[in-house]
């Protein structure tokens, strides 16, 4: 399988974080990816650039995404999530009450378009801005104007 065509966009986002933040040594970190959806491409892409990440929470609504069983053909992804740097977290972005267990404890959050679904992107926002250790870094990528309606 050919990583870089599949995961495309999602490379191509992470090293737009790697240059614009300069990320170099995440292996102390926590990464947290929002919305990270069913192909987990933007977490695959963060471990692929960096592969001695501390820790990589996928984080996305909907249950089914986190808790299905599924071959990802994916070797060093699959690899990551049997020794438990990537974990799975069910919760969504627009409850902060959901998101208490990482509260303040995330030095990293990515999000690659997961917000054209999110109602109310401006809790979702400071829900993250409270996830974040001071310092942290947010990288949010989202179409400001699409099918599902216009953010102003």
């Amino acid at each position: 399988m050919d990583l870089d065509r599949t995961l495309g966009g999602a490379s191509d986002f992470v090293t737009k974080c790697k240059n614009e933040f300069k990320w170099e040594d995440l292996s102390k970190d926590t990464v947290m990816d929002v919305g990270c959806g069913y192909s987990f491409h933007c977490s695959r892409a963060i471990l692929h650039q960096f592969p001695n990440v501390g820790r990589l929470i996928a984080l996305d609504k909907h249950p089914s995404v986190i808790l299905e069983k599924r071959s990802f053909e994916d070797e060093m992804f699959e690899n990551k999530i049997m020794s438990q740097v990537v974990q799975f977290f069910a919760a969504d972005i627009e409850i902060r009450d959901s998101l208490q267990p990482y509260k303040g404890l995330i030095d990293k959050v990515v999000s690659r378009n997961g917000f054209y679904q999110i109602e109310n992107k401006e809790l979702a926002i400071e829900n993250i801005y409270h996830l974040l250790k001071p310092g942290g870094d947010a990288a949010l990528l989202f179409w400001l104007d699409n099918p599902m309606g216009t953010w102003y």
